[in-house]
């Protein structure tokens, strides 16, 4: 799992946590990397030297990811081979958020089948 702060430090700087499920199904921390920006460029580097630094990387299977687009493009380059798994809480939190955008009558909202 790779999960990213939203720069809530006092130098406004992204923190992101990599964090893995063992084999006895425990997550663990092993990794926290800041960024000064969350560019493209930024991401696969944090990517590469997180995957460097840990010769196991090949056994990684899936990464659960939020919807982050530069993230996800970071990922495929970096570990081509590993699924992308889609955290539920971010996309239901993504859906409740457009679905209270939208501007429905009430004619919409409760449309009754025939």
């Amino acid at each position: 799992m790779l999960e990213g702060t939203c720069s809530i430090n006092n130098c406004e700087m992204p923190l992101y946590a990599f964090l893995v499920q063992e084999g006895h199904g425990d997550g663990q921390l092993v990794g926290l990397c800041l960024l000064t920006a969350e560019d493209s460029s930024q991401m696969r580097v944090k990517l590469e030297m997180f995957a460097n630094a840990n010769q196991n990387i090949a056994q990684t299977q899936t990464f659960l990811i939020d919807k982050d687009f530069t993230e996800i493009a970071a990922i495929e380059a970096v570990l081509p081979s590993v699924a992308l798994q889609l955290c539920t809480f971010h996309c239901i939190k993504a859906v409740q958020k457009k679905v209270s955008s939208l501007q429905l009558s009430s004619d919409q909202n409760c449309k009754k089948s025939p």
